[in-house]
């Protein structure tokens, strides 16, 4: 292994699929890298958040030398893998832990791993943590079917170190030429969306809705990436990193945490209403089936998607509301899971019984 003398001595051990040499920290896997410091932070270890052993969802953690600012790159393989709403869903996690006073003070697109305007870039005032003012900044990038997420944290008194810290980890960052790095922009809200009375959707029972759940788990959301030759930015699943305009359906309080549905706007009846059910990847969805009519109800996570029931229509706030809250209704019933490694290759399994 590379010498990685001059770094803390806690960074001699790196783990999970990161390698260092040279002054870099990369993730082969994801053909992505970062500087192994970065203004005031440097490498203290790497490692899996969760999937231990599986490469599908790493960090790098950095820190100051007086232990004071945090930094850490995480970089992992949802299967609904967009930037503009992992972005949204952080965004919202933030203002839930770090109290009322919490707000987004800037955001704006920058340049990411020589792909303009390839990073959300966001700084967040008026946190507090434990009664300390703190300053929370984070950025976040798609590279091919990876998340990139950095984060850096600590007092707000040192901001402009934090910023820093966070601009370098950008500017540092780098990837393979022939890694996909797609353009991204905030989410757009627009007023909420139409709304009026409607009955609460039912199961679909026909042989032909259930089947659809197959090939739902195989070409659903953005477990496979699109062809580089093709209109790359098009093909992206709401919401194309940020390209496609949203509205929020409703809100729900889930656990103690707020969680919003959201759709493309301009329509009642929309292709796919989701909710991003915390700021890690995970996506739960009602989107129009590939087969026949209905909608199929689907949840992404980091390297799974677990396909469920075919309804009639798409579902009311309240009946979205529930499926979060209990997770032994009828409509989550499991007809198919594919799992997908870090490498891309996936295995589908089909509870055989949904095709009789």
């Amino acid at each position: 292994m590379p010498s990685l003398a001059g770094l803390p001595a806690a960074a001699q051990d790196v783990g999970g699929a990161w390698k260092v040499e040279r002054g870099r920290v990369g993730l082969r896997i994801a053909k992505i890298a970062f500087p192994d410091r970065a203004g005031v932070v440097a490498l203290t270890k790497t490692g899996e958040s969760s999937n231990k052993g599986d490469a599908l969802d790493n960090n790098a953690q950095y820190e100051s030398p007086d232990g004071k600012i945090f930094a850490t790159a995480y970089v992992y393989r949802t299967t609904y893998a967009d930037a503009a709403l992992a972005a949204y869903a952080t965004n919202r996690a933030i203002l839930s832990r770090f109290g009322a006073a919490t707000r987004l003070a800037e955001q704006s697109t920058v340049a990411f791993a020589g792909q303009p305007g390839g990073a959300l870039r966001q700084i967040f005032t008026g946190a507090r943590l434990n009664g300390a003012d703190l300053i929370s900044t984070a950025a976040f990038a798609r590279v091919g079917s990876w998340i990139v997420k950095l984060r850096v944290s600590g007092p707000a008194n040192r901001a402009a170190e934090i910023v820093a810290a966070l601009d370098a980890l950008i500017a540092g960052a780098g990837s393979d030429l022939d890694a996909k790095i797609y353009p991204v922009a905030p989410l757009k809200l627009d007023p909420p969306c139409p709304t009026g009375d409607r009955p609460a959707p039912k199961l679909a029972g026909s042989k032909e809705a259930r089947s659809a759940n197959v090939l739902s788990g195989l070409f659903g959301g953005s477990a496979i990436e699109p062809d580089a030759k093709a209109d790359a930015n098009r093909l992206l699943a709401f919401p194309a990193n940020g390209l496609t305009p949203a509205c929020v359906r409703g809100s729900l309080m889930v656990g103690g945490r707020a969680i919003d549905l959201l759709q493309p706007s301009g329509t009642d009846e929309p292709p796919v209403v989701l909710a991003a059910t915390d700021d890690a990847g995970t996506v739960l969805t009602a989107e129009k089936s590939l087969l026949g009519k209905g909608y199929t109800i689907t949840r992404y996570a980091i390297g799974r998607i677990e396909v469920a029931a075919t309804i009639d229509r798409q579902p009311t706030a309240a009946q979205f509301s529930k499926w979060l809250a209990t997770a032994n209704a009828p409509e989550l019933t499991i007809r198919s899971t594919t799992s997908v490694k870090a490498s891309g290759d996936s295995t589908t399994t089909v509870d055989t019984d949904t095709l009789k």
